[in-house]
């Protein structure tokens, strides 16, 4: 198993020291009290970006909640995003990058990819016709994907409020689409040859986690989202997508995990403790929970 990634190539050295931790609540007490939050979208996520010092030592920076959801420095990681916990019009991830063929992504995202392909090369893998074909998708995208199927049902004869319900059955309602967050990557052979089977694909199935994607597999090829290590071990573990990973936290409230021989407890918080301990992540996940790493053991 390769060694975990959060956002670098950087091996983690140790989890966050109680000074660091203690440090990271007194920051977002005082953003709070400072009035950096702003009233918006209710329910949205508490995310995590990294600075240069944090990468240096391998360790993340846990930052202030937002409210807005277009305010928030990254996000996505583990949001919930469907039909009932829709993103915003105005959502677009600040730090799209370009992933490659075209494709942008988080950046988190993206540079998991990167990582990904290196892994692949320095193991010697075949990665002809391995390629993205699909990531980030845009409020605007959605939209008009919806309306062209509606024109498309207008053209074959039906009423135009029959054709909307029609189109959005088949796309689902803008802003229900993960891909949004940027955080979702799709790949595939481009010749048509079954990736699951191919060297790309079979080294994936091992290694894939280990890079913070958590996957699924399709007819046409992979669907990864960057959870990040521990949280896609865990979904792994658990054999589910986030949709069932946080219903299993909303009713467990924790979940202990095993990711790279070092024990960790995940919990789902309305706020973060500092009681919980020393925190290696934090993220939000678009409900108005905190979902928290801490080192176990």
């Amino acid at each position: 198993m390769k060694p975990l990634r959060f956002f670098t190539d950087k091996r983690i050295n140790r989890p966050y020291g109680r000074f660091t931790a203690l440090l990271a609540v007194l920051i977002m007490i005082a953003v709070s009290v400072c009035g950096c939050q702003t009233v918006g979208v209710a329910g949205t996520a508490v995310d995590v970006v990294t600075d240069s010092a944090a990468e240096d030592s391998a360790e993340t920076v846990i930052t202030t909640g937002y409210d807005n959801l277009s305010e928030s420095p990254a996000g996505g990681y583990l949001w919930l995003v469907d039909e009932d916990h829709l993103l915003s019009p105005g959502f677009v991830p600040e730090n799209l990058t370009e992933a490659g063929s075209g494709v942008f992504a988080a950046r988190e995202a993206a540079e998991a990819w990167l990582s990904i392909l290196r892994g692949m090369q320095f193991d010697g893998v075949d990665t002809a016709g391995f390629e993205l074909v699909s990531g980030y998708r845009s409020y605007e995208e959605q939209t008009a994907d919806v309306e062209t199927r509606k024109q498309e049902y207008v053209g074959e004869g039906y009423p135009e409020d029959k054709a909307s319900r029609f189109a959005l059955y088949d796309y689902g309602q803008p802003g229900a689409d993960p891909r949004q967050t940027g955080m979702i990557l799709e790949a595939a052979m481009t010749d048509g040859t079954d990736l699951a089977s191919s060297q790309p694909g079979e080294w994936l199935k091992r290694n894939a986690e280990a890079y913070g994607f958590a996957v699924q597999w399709t007819d046409s090829g992979i669907t990864m989202r960057y959870v990040t290590p521990v949280h896609a071990v865990a979904m792994r573990t658990l054999e589910t997508d986030v949709a069932g990973y946080l219903q299993y936290l909303d009713a467990g409230r924790s979940y202990v995990v095993e990711a790279d021989g070092q024990m960790y407890r995940i919990r789902i918080m309305e706020a973060i403790d500092p009681a919980a301990g020393p925190i290696v992540f934090a993220c939000g996940d678009n409900r108005g929970n905190t979902i928290v790493i801490t080192p176990e053991g």
